[in-house]
């Protein structure tokens, strides 16, 4: 969910929501932390109203995805963590958790049934902190059908 501006923007979580991109909502839930440490909500509920918005992808490199930490404390966890580059450095670029980006790529990698996969725009961002990880972003979703993906 994004601001009408898109100066800030959270992930919410509802299953089958039946929402399309550009609905207008008001949210009611539980503030929580995702399983990469990412702020969002739980939605309990979801009011909808007949406007819409229109919501088109910032285009991205890797190394901006996900930004910066804004407002974090790392004693109570309060604000967004932000993306670190490499063990103990942080992006410096405005954290952007919670916006609908888009990033370009070759898949480097496909795990799980292709239910997330690394793509490289040759930054050669390695986001995982894990050793002999894949390079690229890490990317949660179907990788895309037209490219041979390396087996994984």
């Amino acid at each position: 969910m994004e601001a009408p501006d898109r100066s800030s923007g959270i992930p919410v979580y509802k299953a089958q929501h039946g929402l399309s991109a550009g609905a207008v909502v008001d949210i009611t839930g539980m503030m929580t932390t995702d399983g990469d440490s990412n702020r969002c909500i739980s939605a309990s509920t979801i009011t909808t109203y007949p406007e819409t918005g229109s919501v088109k992808p910032l285009l991205l490199s890797n190394r901006s995805i996900g930004g910066g930490p804004w407002f974090y404390d790392s004693g109570t966890h309060a604000g967004q963590a932000g993306v670190l580059l490499e063990p103990g450095k942080p992006s410096a670029e405005t954290n952007n958790i919670g916006l609908l980006v888009q990033t370009t790529g070759k898949v480097t990698a496909s795990y799980a049934s292709n239910l997330y996969f690394y793509t490289d725009d040759g930054s050669g961002l390695i986001s995982s902190p894990l050793p002999g990880a894949a390079k690229g972003i890490w990317v949660h979703g179907v990788a895309p059908a037209p490219d041979p993906l390396p087996p994984g």
